[in-house]
C-alpha cells in the first residue's frame, strides 16, 4: 500500500501523482491533451489511477511534497469533491475526462500551468488516501 500520493525524480524532472493506493495492472495511458504535458494512466477499467508531471509541471509537485499537500475536500452545491491545489493564478482553461469527472485547470491557453486537479466523482476514490485524513473511515 502506498503512503505518499506524490513522488518526483529529480534525476529526469518528472513527477507522479498517484489515486489510488493499491497497485493494480495497467490498463492504458495517454497525453490528457495534445498540448499539455501531462499522461494519464488507466487501469483496466478505464478509471484513472495516476497522472504524470513533465518538467513544466513537476517543479510544482517537488514542492508540494515538501509541504506535504494532499488533496483537499471541498463543497459546491452541497456536492463534496477532491481538489489538489498545485498553485495559485486564474484558470483559462478546464479540460474535463469524458469517461469520468475529473477537472484538469489550467494557467494558460498552452497547457503548461497546471493549477488544480479537481475529483467530482468522489465515489470512485479513497478518501482517506488522497486527503490523507486518519478520521475518515
Amino acid at each position: 500500500m502506498r503512503k505518499s500520493i506524490l513522488t518526483y525524480d529529480p534525476q529526469v524532472n518528472m513527477g507522479y501523482l498517484y489515486l489510488i493506493s493499491k497497485r493494480v495492472p495497467h490498463g492504458h495511458c495517454r497525453e490528457l491533451d495534445e498540448d499539455s504535458e501531462l499522461i494519464l494512466d488507466f487501469d483496466k477499467n478505464n478509471k484513472l489511477i495516476g497522472v504524470e508531471f513533465f518538467p513544466n509541471n513537476s517543479h510544482k509537485i517537488r514542492e508540494l511534497i515538501r509541504g506535504n499537500k494532499q488533496f483537499d475536500k471541498k463543497y459546491k452545491n452541497e456536492n463534496m469533491y477532491y481538489v489538489l491545489q498545485l498553485s495559485k493564478g486564474d484558470a483559462k482553461v478546464t479540460l474535463q475526462l469524458e469517461e469520468q469527472d475529473i477537472h484538469f485547470i489550467f494557467g494558460n491557453e498552452q497547457l503548461d500551468d497546471l493549477l488544480a486537479i479537481e475529483i467530482y466523482a468522489t465515489e470512485d476514490y479513497d478518501e482517506l488516501f488522497l486527503t490523507g485524513d486518519k478520521t475518515v473511515r
